[in-house]
């Protein structure tokens, strides 16, 4: 498959009930949407989704990627979580510029 653009990827993740990805960003997107992630790596810097539980850890062991997918389709599928903010920083920076500019 060719790659997708941004929001045709956005409607691809929205579609599915979880996301396997060694990707930071996707990991970020995924959770935002709402979406259980399985995280194809042994570390991740977006810490936030593992003690939120929207995400497990697995590295890249056939047998743990199997096992959390089957968790994590076994189980109700997470909220859209803003763990990594609700998306409206620019209206707020726009605010705060109006307002010092004044």
């Amino acid at each position: 498959m060719p790659p997708f653009d941004y929001f045709a990827f956005l409607r691809l993740m929205d579609a599915c009930r979880m996301v396997l990805t060694d990707s930071g960003g996707i990991q970020e997107e995924a959770v935002a949407l709402g979406r259980g992630v399985v995280v194809l790596r042994d570390v991740t810097e977006r810490g936030e989704i593992l003690h939120h539980g929207q995400a497990t850890l697995v590295g890249h062991d056939e047998t743990a990627i199997l096992a959390a997918a089957r968790a994590m389709l076994s189980r109700d599928r997470p909220a859209p979580d803003p763990v990594f903010g609700d998306g409206r920083a620019a209206e707020r920076i726009v605010a705060v510029l109006t307002k010092e500019a004044g």
